[in-house]
């Protein structure tokens, strides 16, 4: 949900100050960083400058249990992946990894390690941590969340469909 982004940002920069989530949006300094979960927006004036844009969409991306690693590499790099060297985002199958993984597994073994974070368990609790610590309860993040939304509505005529722009 667009909530957990602002709650993200919220940690990230507000974190170190102790600001209740009601006053870090109340903080008209706040507004500076913002754009950093409106996510068409920046995409529109990537776009208005011609630059081809890949949007993720995250829901969906975490309902499919997609690789992260996967999908930046083979779809939006175009790395070469698998044996086939199709850009194939299938969980179940290692040899489907980008071609570049086996270079950097002789150098960093664990490099598996690193790049392979099961998203639902440990993103799930910072996820439900920040909710808690928000003091708002669910039926107010979820109105949040809403208007978050709505706010997408604005820019999704301009960007969605646009010839330089792919939601993966």
């Amino acid at each position: 949900p667009r909530v957990d982004h602002l709650l993200s940002l919220w940690n990230e920069v507000a974190g170190p100050t102790k600001k209740t989530l009601y006053d870090f949006t109340l903080d008209p300094s706040s507004i500076h960083h913002l754009h950093t979960i409106d996510p068409l927006s920046l995409a529109n004036k990537f776009l208005k400058r011609g630059v081809k844009v890949v949007l993720l969409d995250v829901a969906g991306h975490d309902l499919a249990r997609a690789e992260t690693y996967k999908t930046l590499a083979c779809d939006i790099m175009l790395e070469p992946c698998g044996n086939s060297g199709s850009n194939s985002n299938n969980n179940n199958n290692n040899n489907n990894d980008p071609k570049f993984i086996d270079v950097h597994r002789k150098v960093h073994p664990d490099i598996m390690d690193v790049i392979s974070i099961d998203p639902t368990n440990k993103d799930k609790a910072n996820r439900t941590s920040l909710r808690l610590d928000s003091g708002l309860s669910e039926k107010q993040l979820a109105a949040i969340d809403n208007e978050l939304r709505r706010c997408d509505c604005n820019h999704r005529h301009d960007v969605l469909g646009h010839e330089n722009m792919t939601v993966l």
